[in-house]
């Protein structure tokens, strides 16, 4: 009985593999992509080789500016708070709409609005 399984197996397998024809798709590699890549190998060989050069101190001297701090402002109380205290003690007070000393009154407000009447009553406009 094992045979007759056995020779049904094979027998199956032929029939189902000359019926059914599955479409497969095959990698070919060529021989150029197998070869070891020359160039990156150096590289990588020579980035392994590499060392940095150590660092010193002195490296940064040229590049680095030496820090000095500004100077103190001078204080308020070393200026000469007297002769400014003075100076706007005698300052003119301007008061806005008084007319300053010394200037005539050229006309404000009031003359402006009077003249603007008598326009209206010259017109016989009457509001």
């Amino acid at each position: 009985m094992a045979q007759s399984l056995r020779a049904s197996g094979r027998l199956l397998a032929r029939m189902s593999s000359r019926s059914t024809r599955v479409p497969r798709r095959s990698f070919a590699v060529a021989s150029v992509a197998r070869m070891p890549d020359l160039i990156q190998d150096m590289y990588l060989r020579e980035l392994k080789a590499y060392k940095p050069p150590p660092q010193k101190a002195s490296d940064a001297e040229g590049h680095v500016q030496k820090f000095t701090p500004p100077s103190t402002p001078k204080s308020p109380e070393e200026t000469n708070l007297a002769s400014e205290m003075q100076d706007y003690e005698s300052q003119v007070v301007e008061v806005e709409g008084q007319a300053a000393a010394g200037e005539g009154e050229e006309g404000g407000e009031e003359d402006f609005f009077e003249d603007i009447e008598k326009m209206d009553e010259d017109e016989g406009v009457h509001h």
